[in-house]
């Protein structure tokens, strides 16, 4: 899994994401693929 770039949780994560998209893509693609194969 990927680790906090800011340190700082959640409002570390959502300032990250929300400066790289392909990033976040990327998030929402892995996680998507771990929803699907845990059911």
């Amino acid at each position: 899994m990927h680790r906090d770039p800011g340190g700082a949780g959640p409002k570390g994560w959502a300032h990250f994401l929300l400066n790289d998209p392909n990033e976040l893509l990327r998030s929402v693609v892995f996680f998507a693929m771990a929803v699907k194969s845990a059911s």
